[in-house]
């Protein structure tokens, strides 16, 4: 409406403040046409157009005040893009890269072994770099959930339980060949967290129906495998193909769920709101 002009560059402070949430111009829309009844109000009553809009604003709050309501998620916290949180995204990223260099340096591993007929030289090197690369994957991995943690306001018990989980999974990766230890602690953190996600709706959907159903259709792949007796069985009993084909499904799945998280909350500009009483700051 013309004649407004306090309202209007109002509103589009509330716009930028705002632009993190995927409802934002139902939000927007409905904001302002409760500010111009307001004025219209007032205006009724004999007031002042500047004087009315300057009393409507003065009761609304500023838009920092009005941008932390709306991002109070009802559990813990703010749920808000900060400046960690676009961090996290970052180390999404490097976590589905590092999860398909381990990928590969297993499968690498393996095939050498076989052509070379021993695990010395060439197939130890793949192994260890393979290693590394699932450790530090891991380890960001980490940070993916806290960061998830952080920009949805908090999960409560099963947030930071899924933190938890994340954490052993790291530690487990010591032990790389382990992969029944580290990947079922992986697969229950991320399968906590992305359910979480995905119920509030915030993140890619996608995304987070990949993390979270990566390593669990990993293990059925892997057990559905065994049970074919895929390939030939090795000296442990065990049939090395099938861990193949279990981790091929998981790192790829796995990596293209993080990839899709890190690049939404790398997207999203940190909001700056003001230290209120009883919060905590961003």
């Amino acid at each position: 409406m013309a004649g407004y002009e306090l309202i209007d560059a109002h509103v589009a402070s509330l716009a930028r403040g705002m632009a993190w949430r995927p409802d934002n111009d139902d939000i927007l829309a409905e904001l302002t046409d409760h500010l111009y009844s307001a004025v219209e109000g007032l205006e009724a009553g004999g007031m002042d157009t500047d004087a009315a809009q300057h009393q409507v604003l003065a009761r609304f709050g500023n838009p920092g005040q009005v941008v932390t309501a709306f991002g109070t998620s009802g559990v813990d916290g703010l749920a808000l893009p900060t400046r960690f949180t676009v961090g996290a995204g970052v180390l999404a990223m490097v976590a589905a890269v590092s999860i398909v260099i381990f990928w590969a340096g297993w499968l690498s591993a393996e095939m050498l072994d076989r052509r070379l007929g021993g695990w010395e030289g060439l197939p130890q090197v793949a192994f260890m770099i393979g290693a590394l690369a699932l450790m530090g994957g891991l380890g960001c991995t980490a940070g993916l959930v806290v960061g998830l943690h952080r920009r949805h306001g908090g999960f409560g018990l099963v947030g930071y339980g899924a933190m938890v989980l994340a954490a052993l999974a790291v530690v487990s990766s010591f032990a790389s060949w382990f992969v029944f230890g580290w990947g079922g602690l992986l697969a229950a953190a991320m399968l906590a967290i992305g359910l979480a996600v995905m119920r509030r709706g915030l993140a890619p959907r996608w995304a987070a129906g990949a993390v979270a159903a990566a390593w669990p259709l990993a293990g059925v792949v892997y057990g559905a495998a065994w049970f074919f007796e895929l390939g030939e069985r090795d000296q442990w009993g065990d049939y090395p193909e099938a861990v193949v084909v279990g981790l091929t499904v998981g790192c790829l799945l796995f990596a293209a769920g993080t990839f899709g998280l890190g690049r939404w909350l790398m997207s999203e500009d940190p909001v700056q709101v003001p230290q209120l009483s009883g919060q905590s700051s961003l």
